[in-house]
């Protein structure tokens, strides 16, 4: 009698944890393959994956319009009264000589010269004194519909992260001659080696000959 108690036991713990797994997966969305499916691999089922737009960075791109940003001219440590030596200016040359600097407190503000003199008229319409703006393609989410499932979440069995139709119809895909692939962009060309910037922001150094195709650097 005791031993069948206590395999009655285990048969409720054990239900009880396959019911909670079934809850958990519930709960986050996942969708239940079928027969000769799988769990999309490149978003795990959710759906998205991470926007790929040139620049994006969490749903925005660098602003377009004149405003200052950190990524445009020179950056400077000046000795400045009553500010930290640790600030960066940029310099704005005078018509009559000399120049006028702003630091980084005025990113997003637009520095316009009149009369030979630079002047700060306030932060730049376009961003509103953010020097970024949300990204067109991703609406300013920082994630799109997956191009691999199309939205489904689940694709066939048979597919793998290295060869499925969708990854080898995509526009950004960069293939390497020792078999890998990336979706990316070339970031930067010089002479015999360039820079993969990857969708997911990692930067890959590898030597032109090995690209097999050649995309556009932007």
């Amino acid at each position: 009698m005791r031993h069948t108690i206590v395999a009655a036991r285990w048969v409720v713990l054990i239900a009880g944890i396959l019911l909670c797994s079934a809850c958990r997966e519930q709960r986050a969305g996942l969708p239940k393959p079928g027969k000769k499916e799988q769990i999309c691999f490149e978003c795990g089922g959710n759906r998205h994956s991470v926007c790929g737009a040139s620049g994006c960075r969490n749903g925005h791109i660098e602003c377009p319009g004149p405003c200052l940003k950190m990524s445009r001219g020179k950056w400077e440590p000046l000795e400045v009264k009553g500010h930290s030596p640790k600030e960066l200016w940029q310099k704005f040359p005078k018509a009559q000589g000399g120049y006028e600097a702003w630091n980084q407190n005025h990113v997003g503000e637009i520095i316009q010269i009149e009369g030979g003199l630079p002047r700060n008229i306030g932060k730049c319409p376009t961003c509103k004194g953010a020097a970024r703006i949300a990204c067109a393609k991703c609406a300013g989410k920082g994630t799109v519909t997956c191009f691999i499932c199309e939205g489904k979440a689940v694709v066939p069995a048979a597919w793998t992260a290295a060869n499925n139709p969708r990854l080898d119809n995509h526009p950004d895909l960069i293939k390497l001659r020792d078999g890998r692939t990336f979706i990316g962009r070339i970031a930067m060309q010089s002479g015999s080696s360039c820079t993969i910037r990857t969708r997911d922001g990692q930067m890959i150094d590898v030597a032109s000959a090995d690209i097999l195709n050649k995309p556009a650097v932007p």
